[in-house]
């Protein structure tokens, strides 16, 4: 309910009387990939090249993008329970199977490697820390564990990491921090105070970027441009 910055408004009444109304490119304007190249420089002290980075219609259709790069029909993909209601409705959607792993006072509400050491066929595993709902932070050593037991077994590791920079008594960690295959999702919705423009991104491997222009270009053509230039 806060208000974007007045740069962020300007910026949209700039757009809107320079006529900026047509498509852009599927993956996103330019400027916007190397902007968030950079803030992952700032925040993080890690460099993202802007060819890596996709720019999506919120983390709605990141969620729906990626899943459909990385998963076929009845493939098996993980997330935390209780976790974001949506991530299942997506699975539901593009037939694929969710697989629930329970989490509560017993575990720090985090999935733990032994937990995943019992699954059979995950193909994905989704986290989201800060985690909605319960809002925990995962501890850094755990989740490099268990980025390193997906690596290690072919999972994909996708982090949902649209709640970053709001923390309070604990420091958050990008996934990209433990490894370069992490697949990172965010949104200026939560952080940047703009849940209306929806506009979000991922941040994939190389080897995924063309797919990820490709599903964009079909299903979404772009991102809204207004959005990208505020």
């Amino acid at each position: 309910d806060l208000p974007p910055s007045v740069l962020v408004k300007e910026a949209l009444m700039k757009a809107v009387n320079d006529n900026l109304f047509g498509y852009t490119p599927s993956l996103g304007i330019y400027p916007l990939r190397e902007k968030i190249s950079e803030f992952y420089h700032n925040k993080y002290n890690i460099n993202i090249s802007p060819e890596r980075i996709a720019i999506t219609v919120g983390t709605s259709g990141a969620f729906l993008t990626v899943y459909s790069i990385l998963l076929n029909k009845g493939d098996q993909l993980a997330f935390s329970d209780p976790s974001y209601p949506c991530y299942k409705n997506f699975s539901y959607l593009l037939n694929i199977k969710p697989v629930f792993i329970p989490v509560g006072p017993e575990n720090n509400y985090e999935v733990q490697v032994d937990q995943l050491e019992t699954l059979k066929g995950i193909k994905a595993l989704q986290i989201s820390s800060p985690s909605n709902p319960t809002g925990n932070i995962y501890q850094e050593e755990n989740f490099e564990k268990i980025i390193k037991y997906c690596d290690e077994n072919n999972i994909h590791f996708i982090s949902d990491e649209i709640y970053h920079g709001l923390c309070y008594d604990k420091k958050e960690h990008t996934a990209l921090k433990f490894s370069d295959n992490s697949i990172v999702i965010n949104s200026f919705s939560k952080y940047f105070c703009a849940p209306g423009l929806r506009l979000g991104w991922v941040i994939l491997p190389e080897k995924f970027i063309r797919k990820a222009e490709i599903i964009t270009q079909n299903v979404f053509i772009s991102a809204p441009t207004l959005s990208q230039y505020g």
